[in-house]
């Protein structure tokens, strides 16, 4: 009895796993190049898959009915697109334009004091620097100037 049971449910999971829509497509921008590892998913759920290096997607899903898709990458607008799935065990196809995300940040003004006191309570890492030493690796931003910097680890 608890044999055939677990062959029935054996065989009905294997059903419901057969029973899934492919949709598929391919994310670019508006100049027709790929975005790789864009993101696509099925709003209002937690179903969705990343786009390849390529920028390919493949989402199986057994959702039938008006599905809206949603995709999305770091720097472009997210695009939502409306797709209808009619029956399972059918792949669809729908791609997506993504327009660059062009608007202009504001400045930002880091300020900072020079102490000669220095915090010895825990063990930090600690690296005074101006702009003078800033010019002299002649970096574009902070960030990188500070990648050049030697840091002195202090210690109580």
């Amino acid at each position: 009895m608890k044999r055939s049971i677990a062959i029935y449910l054996l065989i009905l999971s294997s059903n419901i796993t057969l029973a899934q829509s492919v949709i598929t497509g391919t994310v670019t921008n508006t100049k027709g190049e790929t975005i790789p590892f864009a993101s696509v998913l099925i709003n209002k759920t937690t179903q969705g898959v990343s786009a390849d290096e390529h920028g390919k997607y493949q989402l199986k899903t057994a959702r039938t009915g008006k599905i809206t898709l949603s995709a999305s990458s770091t720097g472009f607008i997210t695009l939502n697109r409306a797709i209808t799935v009619t029956k399972s065990n059918n792949t669809y196809t729908q791609n997506f334009t993504l327009k660059e995300f062009s608007e202009v940040l504001n400045e930002i003004t880091v300020t900072g004091t020079r102490t000669n006191k220095r915090s010895t309570d825990n063990p930090v890492i600690v690296n005074v620097i101006n702009s003078a030493t800033l010019a002299n690796v002649q970096a574009c931003n902070l960030s990188e100037g500070l990648k050049f910097q030697k840091s002195k680890l202090v210690t109580r």
